[in-house]
């Protein structure tokens, strides 16, 4: 293939010779980038749309081209890792890669973190334990040079023993350890460096003089046993100092002095015995930080207790379970009797306004409200129980303070509440009808739209033969009104002096109005005065 577009290139530079002029204009042809070093700046060899083979070209790519990438392609396939994508912009430039997920060093967590078709390969089969349930302390985070346990706000967790897929025992998650965040101003080592309130934006500046309280440790701590916050002073440079003055953190071990030195709600759980040692000091086997065996830590309400309950002393055999009186629900140790989220068995929730007693879910209404019909409902302002559970307030009532009351806008007519504006049988004031023919309208009766009032009537001035076209234009008696005026009817359809007559038969207006035939046997024929 290269041998073919080798001789295309010769044929291209010999048709470029016959035509002069040309040579500048005829691009190099290409298969792979290194075909085309030493044409600077086109160094990219690219396939252009409708173009019959790759030339090179200035730019990575062609404008609105997707393809996908990885900055780790060996391993792209392999879960959790994945491809990403990349986009070819206006200028011909890649992209950065957006998407991927590319390896990261492998932890005990039962993933397969880097990538490489093995699930927990640490290496000496550290991720594997030898009995399910058992924990172990753990921490993902960075540790400070000489320290074995985090500082500042972060802790340490535990792993628990479990059964991974493939049936060996694993250790899983990390569960509750605290990794390093952001600093922030509020007097902590958020970021577990050793030092207090100091970002790299120097936005925790203060007034110098200023103080504040402080403490460089886990503040689950402060305020238990010899533990206590300390003071923070504000220095002239307005930074605050490193130093947070008066603190006291918790010791590694109990002096066996009467204080809980290590700040666990515990005094002096560590002293008396002579026969378990655990990290060079004297532990009694069921302490809440070396339960039954040094390092086995009871997790989260789980205290250590004797396995034989009438054994006293350091050679008893103990294990970490919930206290006389709870129940182990998920990780948490429950009160079965009281706990809301597990009442009377595991998984039971009470709802919203329920409370656990005695293992049951019961209906705790809280301050200011009561049971009702299985409700928790306010006395004073339910419609539905107003008062008492039994008071129901009527059409456009409230209940206010415990009473029901007509709503704002509305009176009371008769033990119902009326809208005086618009009520036509209670039309400005209670009892005031409007007619059949009225509408209320701000508390006036008014005429209903298309009529009219005349007098104390409502008409209509189209076809009212008493208010024809205008309030009092009566009509004569045989007339009619039609779309607001009088008019005669059919047989009689000429108007004279207000009399309907028929000029065809009427002798005294034959032919026309006032036109008599007179005279012995003259009648009106077809308009004209003749003889009998």
């Amino acid at each position: 293939m290269r041998g073919g577009v080798r001789i295309g290139c010769v044929v291209l530079w010999s048709v470029s010779l016959l035509w002069g002029g040309c040579i500048g204009k005829v691009k190099r042809a290409c298969e792979t980038a290194e075909d085309c070093r030493g044409s600077a700046p086109a160094v990219h060899c690219l396939n252009l749309p409708n173009a019959a083979y790759k030339t090179c070209e200035v730019a990575e790519c062609v404008a609105g081209d997707i393809e996908r990438c990885s900055s780790s392609p060996q391993t792209a396939d392999t879960s959790p890792c994945r491809w990403g994508e990349r986009f070819c912009g206006r200028d011909g430039v890649w992209s950065v890669c957006k998407g991927e997920v590319t390896p990261t060093a492998e932890i005990c967590d039962r993933i397969d973190n880097d990538c490489d078709g093995k699930i927990d390969n640490v290496g000496n089969n550290a991720c594997t334990c030898l009995a399910l349930g058992a924990q172990r302390p753990c921490y993902a985070g960075p540790l400070l040079v000489g320290q074995s346990e985090p500082v500042g706000s972060c802790r340490a967790g535990i792993q628990l023993c479990e059964v991974a897929e493939d049936g060996v025992f694993r250790w899983g998650n990390c569960l509750g350890q605290v990794l390093p965040s952001p600093e922030k101003c509020d007097g902590l080592d958020t970021d577990c460096d050793g030092k207090i309130d100091n970002p790299k934006d120097k936005s925790c500046d203060c007034k110098a003089g200023e103080e504040r309280p402080c403490y460089s440790g886990d503040l689950r701590f402060a305020g238990v046993g010899i533990c206590q916050q300390g003071k923070q002073r504000c220095k002239e440079n307005n930074e605050w100092s490193d130093v947070c003055e008066g603190e006291v953190l918790p010791l590694p071990s109990e002096k066996c002095n009467g204080l809980d030195d290590d700040c666990d709600g515990v005094v002096d759980e560590d002293c008396g015995c002579d026969t378990v040692v655990c990290e060079q000091r004297c532990l009694t086997a069921w302490g809440p930080k070396h339960c039954g065996s040094c390092g086995n830590l009871c997790a989260n309400e789980e205290v250590c207790l004797p396995i034989d309950s009438a054994c006293q002393g350091a050679f008893c055999p103990s294990e970490c379970r919930c206290a006389v009186g709870r129940t182990l629900c998920g990780v948490r140790c429950a009160d079965l009797s009281l706990d809301p989220s597990n009442c009377g068995r595991c998984g039971v929730v009470c709802g919203a306004e329920q409370s656990c007693q005695e293992g049951k879910c019961v209906l705790s209404c809280s301050e200011g409200k009561s049971s009702c019909d299985g409700r928790c409902v306010d006395l004073k302002s339910d419609p539905q129980h107003c008062g008492d559970c039994t008071t129901k307030c009527a059409e456009n009532q409230i209940c206010d303070q415990g009473a029901c009351r007509c709503r704002d806008g509305y009176v009371s007519c008769g033990g119902a509440c009326r809208d005086l504006q618009k009520d036509p049988d209670h039309c400005g004031a209670c009892d005031k009808v409007c007619s059949k023919l009225e509408v209320c309208g701000a508390g006036q009766c008014v005429c209903r739209e298309g009529l009219t009032r005349c007098g104390e009537a409502c008409v209509n001035l189209r076809d009212d033969t008493r208010h024809c076209g205008r309030c009092g234009a009566a009509c004569h008696s045989n007339q009619s009104c039609e779309k607001g005026k009088c008019e005669c009817p059919l047989l009689q359809p000429r108007d004279c002096g207000g009399k309907c007559v028929t000029f065809l038969t009427d002798p005294n207006n034959c032919g026309r109005c006032g036109n008599k035939c007179s005279g012995l046997f003259k009648v009106c024929v077809v308009g004209i005065c003749s003889l009998l």
